[in-house]
């Protein structure tokens, strides 16, 4: 874009500036500036005119053609003039190149002088010394920054609660052995409340202890508690509403992160934990209770104190999102997440249901927060059954699924259920989806990876799977998919890929 505001405004005025008429008796004020080429006085240059000049090889800047009317004017106004007149060219040219019904011949040409005129005008202004004006050539743009360093916030990070009751009190959690890892940036910092002696390990004692460790490394990140008032709680028996007292005061450590500082905790020992999901009350599954199974490093006095219904040995408890009708099953991810896959009958503003019930796979954290929730997208029923993680960190959910699984598209019987197995990459982003029906009803009951990275899923039918003969009520059948394998290993009758992806597969059927 050819601009030329700059100009304008050395002169206080714009290309729509009106002539002003005065009367007989008004005197004529004293002439201080020339006129300038975009004066409402001057005739303005047609653009046709100033294309067919440019296109007959004449100079877009020509000073001796500035004629200025004020004598002993300086020599700016010459120069700021001519330059103006070669960026009125410059933009006439870049109108006319753009107008339609141009042939190519003259299009070219008119290119082409638009390119060595804005190459003149570069070169002009490169060797053009002005007196009391600096131009720099360049793109127009707009730009305010200040001077004032900001220091950009800090993140704060408040932990479940660890301790119920006076803040004074020796901590349950900090009892025994207690050690972890905390890195700050590349600093890896031992932590061992061994090192306490036998100083109570209260919860402030142990944040004194954690900040001395981080002083030492040289951080900036710190630690400290919260405090989370007891409430009154009020529960419902028959036709009555009870209020009961509110119970003690919970604590929660606070870390106070700095700017440029990531922060993250590993356990020096690991252990193994159950999980156990249950209901409370009569809307379905509400809550995922993690136990911890041999102590480890992690103490189940109260790492979790204060949760409803809670029991010896819980280390967690999570609420399960709304619609959560049956969990199926889960597994274990190498970075200690928890996946689980279960039947939700209502979804959330992002994420709706299609039909009257879907597959949702969860992925949970070692804490137990809920890290993401992917959904099959059936257009009327599924049912996940199986789950399984492989080494790469891919997961398979297999279980059935009746109507739709894609637009438009469903089984052989839009009313009879159908296998199906999904795979996701570590992150919960789908990658493929297969499945694959008898005539009669079957589900997937079984999945897991293979050595050789193939997905095998074990299930159940009424009827014959395509490539195998029936032998009578329930058939059990065994199925291997790759997502690598270009050419099925057998013919794939039946078989509705929703990804982008292979269906070699193998069966074995046999009496139940």
């Amino acid at each position: 874009m050819i601009d030329n505001s700059y100009l304008l405004g050395l002169f206080g005025t714009s290309t729509t500036t009106t002539s002003s008429t005065t009367s007989a008796a008004t005197t004529a004020t004293k002439k201080t500036q020339p006129t300038a080429p975009w004066s409402s006085t001057e005739t303005a240059s047609k653009p046709s005119d100033l294309v067919r000049s440019a296109l007959a090889g004449r100079r877009l800047i020509n000073e001796s053609a500035v004629d200025l009317d004020l004598a002993g004017a300086s020599a700016d106004y010459t120069r700021l003039f001519a330059l103006y007149k070669g960026l009125e060219t410059l933009s006439a040219l870049a109108d006319r190149a753009g107008e339609r019904g141009l042939s190519a011949i003259e299009l070219a040409q008119t290119q082409k002088r638009f390119a060595s005129g804005l190459e003149e005008v570069g070169d002009w202004l490169s060797t053009t010394k002005f007196e009391g004006v600096d131009l720099v050539q360049g793109v127009s743009s707009t730009k305010v920054k200040t001077t004032a360093g900001i220091e950009k916030s800090s993140t704060t990070f408040v932990s479940q609660p660890v301790h119920m009751g006076a803040i004074s009190e020796p901590v349950a959690a900090f009892e025994g052995d207690v050690r972890f890892t905390m890195t700050v940036g590349s600093r890896a910092i031992q932590i061992d409340l061994a090192d306490m002696g036998d100083t109570p390990r209260t919860f402030g004692a142990v944040v004194q202890h954690i900040n001395a460790k981080l002083g030492d490394a040289g951080v900036s990140t710190r630690v400290s508690y919260e405090q989370i008032p007891g409430e009154a709680k009020t529960v419902k028996s028959g036709d009555k509403t009870i209020t009961l007292p509110a119970g003690p005061d919970q604590w929660a450590f606070e870390i106070q992160g700095a700017v440029g500082e990531t922060v993250s905790f590993s356990a020096d020992a690991v252990s193994d934990a159950v999980y156990v999901t249950q209901g409370v009350g009569t809307k379905g599954v509400d809550q995922l209770l993690k136990f911890q199974a041999d102590g480890g490093s992690a103490p189940a006095a109260a790492a979790r104190v204060g949760d409803a219904f809670a029991v010896d040995g819980q280390v967690g408890q999570t609420a399960l999102p709304e619609g959560v009708g049956t969990v199926r099953a889960s597994a274990t991810a190498a970075d200690g997440s928890l996946w689980v896959v279960a039947d939700l009958t209502a979804g959330d503003a992002n994420q709706p249901i299609k039909g009257k019930s879907d597959v949702a796979l969860m992925k949970f954290d070692s804490a137990g927060n809920l890290v993401s929730t992917r959904l099959l997208g059936a257009a009327s029923e599924a049912s996940g059954f199986a789950i399984a993680v492989g080494d790469d960190g891919r997961v398979a959910v297999a279980g059935s699924v009746t109507g739709a699984l894609e637009p438009g598209k469903s089984g052989a019987d839009q009313t009879v259920a159908d296998s199906f197995v999904t795979v996701f990459d570590a992150t919960g982003a789908e990658m493929w989806t297969q499945r694959r029906g008898a005539k009669a009803e079957d589900e997937a009951t079984a999945v897991s990876f293979g050595p050789d990275g193939q997905v095998y899923v074990a299930g159940r039918a009424r009827s014959a799977m395509p490539g195998a003969t029936a032998l009578g009520g329930w058939d059990g059948y065994v199925q291997a998919f790759s997502e690598h394998q270009t050419t099925p290993i057998a013919p794939v009758q039946g078989l509705g890929a929703r990804w982008r992806s292979s269906g070699a597969w193998a069966m074995i059927s046999s009496r139940p």
